[in-house]
């Protein structure tokens, strides 16, 4: 009795104390508030009872119906009445509990009446229209009329879930009250049973009902919610604990919040809760979500028809959920700022997990979500402790989101997932280094793996390994990808990407974000390997189309990196869908995103099987980039539109500027060529990852190249070199290697330098021609090998597999001796090695800060560098400038004091400075300057110290070679006319090359004459022929073999022809041989032996004419190649 004998009526806030324990007989109306303190039972001699309030405060007390062996026999509804703005709870200091809400802090334990199974696979299918489905045997035992069930899509798409009531049982039949609008594939076993486990595409059956109800009343769309959380009661700690089995939650979980339909928070270790064999569904909101709570087990659920998230784990411990099931989550939509968007949604979230979390989830599935189906972590790669494995995603956006553990960060390993029908079965786009992915089973999807890393680095590592996938699962039932089921767009895996950054996985504050969106570069190296894996049914079919194993996604521009296949079975595959590359897209050009051509990254992928058994033998596939295909050694597959090549005798070649300016100044595009084969390959950089108002050129210049291993390659760039690069020979092993070589457009110094260590150049040989390296496995086949041609300002340096190469301008100081000395005496005393050791001596530095970049002769000039130490490279240009004018003042004064030590006299020397302005990364290169040294006196000139033409040498007497007259002797005057003379002389030279130019006329090559008689002489005469002067033939040399003396202005010994003799075309190129005989004795008859080449310009009746005029008079014509013969 009420201590009144009145029972609270509606409105009336109620508190049950302590000490009362109160037998809930009766359906209690709509109250205000209920508190309890001590004990409610609900009456068991009651079919149904019902209990309204708008809050519940189980403060300490319990709520109770049922036990754990004696289910609830009758029915119980707990009614949450309220408005989205009702007063809230609050139950401690830091506790908003908010409204309509049942607040556990003491215990809420309610046991309904379960049936022995809630889920069974359909075991026929059931057509569109029909109102029967068939269920297994005993699975539809306990189950009642108009109990609602729930029949699964079986086609992938979620919107074809359907709900029903049931009309009647018969056995494993079910009669549904209302007809189906889909089909709903079943049969007697799972398509596919795998020593992975199954993939099951059947469509299930499963029960909502049941026996205890919490249900939130329908008011401004705003649901009700059970919170256990714990909070200080004075002295007394209040933590909450429920026990709901057999209980089914309507409405339940409040839109646009994080406040679940049932909620854990903050609840420390102590008693543990289950929430076993019941059901969430109908709710504007989340379903489940565990914030830092402990002991939780979620056993046997079912959660269904969701907004944004059905269940949330996040740094829970302790905590299980086995074998529940996620049917159907929406989107929710929303605006900000005028703008509508749509949330990012998941089937089950995790976003992060403690170490030591001990959190297991097991063999849950997730059917059916417009987003993801699981956001989870997978385990670190040293973690033998699998907690997460078996679980399932069914027709979902993105099956399972692979998030790592903030404790297992360096590495990430994906395992034992099934993927069923959903667009993209696994994808993962996190900052670790190494993802693996291995005991994966998929299924039916459009992509079955999409693996990323979302993280900087050159070494990143993917590998898939001991995998099963099915394109086509169905492919034994005809019926299954019939018209009306007509599949498209199933791909094994996207080719995987290293992204420079990871997508967000906080659901709960982001918008949408595409795992596949290409806002991102690409990072700068990395190897994916794939191994042991079963491919299976992926041929073309009728209804199916857009078939094939790999995908390299026509949405990214920029790099992928290599892919190696190793030991791949191949069940039913059709050779022809192997690959599938994209070309650029020519939407790519544009300011605001590839510039004036596409970006070039679909060109250069590289995918290689070591072991044959993907590709039939052998080999390498590549894109259709036909500029570096090896014509000898692939073939063209058009269904790829890619070729085949029959051997692995390719890689990637990656490099980029390093420049702190390199996003705004293009070097794009990079030529790339070969000397010693037919190869072009024309790099474009990075796509603009901008979004919104274009706010300027922002592109990253960094190009991935195809490439042929063990080959020369030159490269040109747009515009001013790099001052700072990196190169990195990708994909290969580190026997393999290419040569590399460019030209600066000024002169430079250049450091090369491997994992931070400077690599000296090779010393210097005279033979330029020689290659860099002879062999491999030769001592000088090391990676980093490189020289310097300093005449032609070209660095030429070697990358081995796997092996970073950078290179930078660095500032040197260049300066050039003249030793006088011969270039064959140098190098035969290998004088070139004991220049670099005296040097190093004087100096003071390190060997490798010294190296010769050429040797020309005249006498000998010896061009080299001499680097200006690290701590002055940090500093200032002056500050460096000091430190190597430095350098300079002591060779200098050595050399005046005839000191320097070396192997020959110094006869001169200059010197120029190059040094970097590093905040705009360019070159400042300071005028060359010489230094003349005459008795003691040091004065300088401009000189080039990379000129061919004689240095003023230095006048030292102490050298002991004869002193020349000093330009510092000179005056005013003869400099003056010096000058002077020069200039008219130029001039001169100029005029007299314009002439033979414009008449281009002169013959090109000397006749060889062979000698008659035994007076004779062999001569070789150069004939200028000119057509506006034919009065003479005086411009010709004769070469007389015998004394090997030049004469020039001899006449001949014969009259020259007349003038209307001549061929008076400009366009004629004339080459006469003549017998002359001993100038001493009578001319013979002469014989002239005439040879024309007639331009194509000159019509066949002109040339023919030409070639019929008359011999000079007194000489006998040979014409000796017929007319027609000329004439072809």
């Amino acid at each position: 009795q009420w201590p009144d004998k009145v029972v609270p009526r509606d409105g009336d806030v109620v508190l049950i104390p302590a000490e009362w324990r109160i037998l809930l007989d009766v359906d209690t109306n709509s109250l205000r508030s209920l508190e309890i303190r001590g004990v409610v039972l609900f009456d068991e001699t009651r079919a149904t009872t019902r209990l309204t309030s708008k809050q519940i405060f189980i403060r300490g007390g319990s709520l109770l119906a049922g036990s754990e062996t004696n289910p609830f026999p009758g029915r119980i509804e707990i009614v949450i009445t309220g408005r989205k703005n009702d007063e809230t709870l609050v139950f401690s200091s830091n506790t908003d509990a908010g409204n309509k809400v049942i607040a556990v802090t003491g215990e809420l334990l309610l046991f309904g009446a379960v049936p022995n199974r809630v889920r069974s696979p359909l075991v026929a299918t059931a057509a569109v229209n029909s109102t029967v489905v068939q269920v297994e045997a005993n699975a539809a035992v306990g189950w009642r009329v108009d109990d609602e069930v729930i029949i699964t899509t079986s086609d992938g798409d979620l919107t074809h879930t359907e709900r029903a009531k049931i009309a009647s049982i018969s056995g494993d039949s079910i009669t549904l009250k209302s007809a189906l609008k889909y089909e709903h594939w079943g049969s007697a076993a799972p398509a596919v049973s795998t020593p992975l486990g199954v993939a099951d595409l059947r469509s299930e059956v499963i029960l909502l009902t049941r026996s205890i109800v919490i249900r939130g009343s329908d008011e401004d769309s705003w649901g009700a919610r059970v919170l256990v959380s714990e909070f200080t009661d004075g002295t007394f700690k209040r933590r909450g604990r429920v026990f709901l089995a057999g209980v089914e939650l309507i409405n339940c979980g409040q839109a646009d919040t994080d406040r679940a339909a049932t909620s854990f928070e903050f609840v420390s270790a102590g008693s543990t809760s289950i929430i076993s064999n019941s059901s969430f569904h109908d709710s504007n909101g989340w379903q489940l979500s565990i914030l830092s709570s402990t002991n939780v087990e979620v056993v046997n659920n079912t959660f269904a028809s969701s907004v944004k998230i059905a269940i949330r784990v996040s740094n829970a411990r302790h905590s299980r959920l086995v074998n529940n099931v996620v049917v159907g989550v929406l989107r929710r939509a929303f605006s900000v700022g005028g703008l509508s968007y749509v949330d990012p949604t998941a089937g089950l979230y995790i976003p992060f997990l403690p170490a030591q979390a001990n959190v297991t989830v097991v063999k849950t599935t997730v059917i059916g979500s417009s987003g993801f189906g699981f956001i989870m972590p997978g385990h670190g790669c040293d973690n033998t402790d699998w907690s997460i494995y078996n679980n399932t995603a069914i027709a979902t956006r993105y099956g399972w989101l692979v998030t790592p553990n903030t404790s297992d960060s360096g590495c990430l390993h994906a395992r034992y997932f099934t993927a069923i029908r959903n667009v993209d079965g696994i994808v993962s786009r996190y900052g670790v280094n190494e993802l693996r992915a291995s005991d994966l089973l998929l299924a039916d999807n459009g992509h079955g793996l999409s693996l990323n890393t979302g993280s900087e680095g050159d070494k990143q590592k993917i590998t898939i390994s001991n995998s099963i996938i099915y394109g086509l699962a169905l492919l034994a039932t005809p019926k299954a990808y019939a018209p009306e089921n007509a599949c498209s767009y199933r791909r094994a895996m996207r080719l995987s990407r290293f992204f420079t950054s990871a997508i967000s996985s906080n659901l709960e504050n982001s918008l949408f974000e595409d795992v596949n969106d290409i806002n991102a570069d690409t990072a700068f190296g990395g190897l994916v390997t794939i191994s042991n894996l079963v491919i299976a049914n992926l041929l073309q079919v009728d209804n199916c189309t857009n078939i094939a194993i790999f995908d390299s996604d026509v949405n990214r521009p920029d790099s992928t990196p290599v892919h190696v296949v190793e030991n791949i079975q191949k069940v039913k595959v059709d050779d022809a869908l192997l690959f599938t590359f994209s070309d650029p897209s020519p939407s790519w050009i544009g300011i605001s995103k590839c510039g004036d051509s596409p970006c070039t990254g679909p060109l250069n992928v590289l995918v290689k099987d070591n072991t044959g058994s993907f590709l039939g033998g052998i080999g390498a596939a590549i894109p259709n980039n036909l500029g570096v295909v090896d014509q000898a050694n692939c073939s063209e597959i058009r269904a790829w539109n890619g070729f085949r090549c029959n051997n692995t005798a390719y890689g990637l070649l990656a490099f980029e500027s390093l420049e702190a300016n390199r996003r705004t100044r293009l070097v794009s595009p990079v030529n790339f060529s070969s000397p010693s084969f037919t190869f072009k390959n024309s790099l474009n950089s990075f796509m603009d990852k901008w979004r919104g108002p274009y706010a300027g050129l922002n592109r990253l210049p960094r190009f991935p190249s195809l490439v042929r291993l063990n080959s020369t390659y030159n490269i040109s760039w747009t515009g001013t070199v790099p001052t700072d690069l990196r190169f990195q020979l990708q994909g290969s092993a580190s026997t393999d290697y290419v040569v590399i070589s460019y030209q600066y457009t000024v002169t430079q110094s250049v450091q090369v330098s491997v994992a931070g260590k400077v690599v000296s150049p090779t010393r210097f040989v005279q033979d330029v021609t020689t290659d860099l390296i002879s062999a491999p496995g030769t001592p000088t086949y090391t990676c980093g090998l490189n020289r310097f041609h300093a005449q032609s300002r070209t660095i030429e340096f070697l990358v081995t597999g796997d092996c970073i190469v950078s290179l930078k301008l660095i500032d040197t100081v260049q300066v050039s001796l003249r030793l006088d000395t011969t270039v064959e005496d140098f190098f035969k005393t290998k004088a070139d090695v004991e220049f670099i050791d005296k040097m190093v001596a004087l100096l003071g530095v390190t060997t490798d800060r010294i190296r010769i970049v050429g040797i020309r002769r005249g006498s000998v000039i010896v061009d080299f560098e001499i680097t200006a130490p690290a701590t002055a490279q940090a500093q200032s240009n002056n500050e460096t400038k000091a430190v190597l004018q430095g350098y300079v003042d002591t060779i200098t004064t050595r050399a005046q004091a005839g000191t320097l030590g070396l192997s020959a006299p110094v006869l001169s020397v200059s010197y120029s400075m190059q040094t970097q302005d590093t905040s705009s990364n360019s070159t400042e290169a300071k005028t060359p300057v010489m230094v003349t040294i005459n008795n003691g006196t040091v004065t300088t000139n401009a000189s080039n110290p990379n000129s061919n033409t004689p240095i003023v040498p230095i006048s030292n007497n102490s050298t002991g070679v004869a002193s020349q007259a000093s330009a510092s002797g000179l005056s005013v005057g003869w400099i003056v006319l010096i000058a002077f003379a020069g200039a008219v002389l130029l001039m001169l030279i100029g005029a007299t090359v314009f002439y033979y130019v414009k008449n281009r006329s002169f013959v090109r090559e000397p006749v060889k004459v062979a000698p008659k008689g035994d007076d004779a002489k062999m001569h070789v005469i150069d004939l200028d022929g000119h057509t506006n002067d034919h009065k003479s033939l005086n411009h010709y040399s004769v070469l007389d073999t015998k004394s090997l003396v030049w004469q020039t202005n001899r006449q001949l010994p014969f009259s020259a022809p007349s003038d209307e003799h001549r061929i008076n075309s400009p366009d004629v190129r004339s080459r006469i041989s003549f017998e002359i005989p001993s100038p001493e004795l009578s001319p013979p008859s002469q014989v002239i032996e005439e040879k024309q080449s007639l331009p194509d310009q000159n019509s066949p009746r002109e040339r023919k004419s030409l070639l019929q005029q008359p011999a000079p008079e007194g000489l006998e014509v040979n014409r000796s190649m017929k007319i027609e013969d000329l004439e072809q």
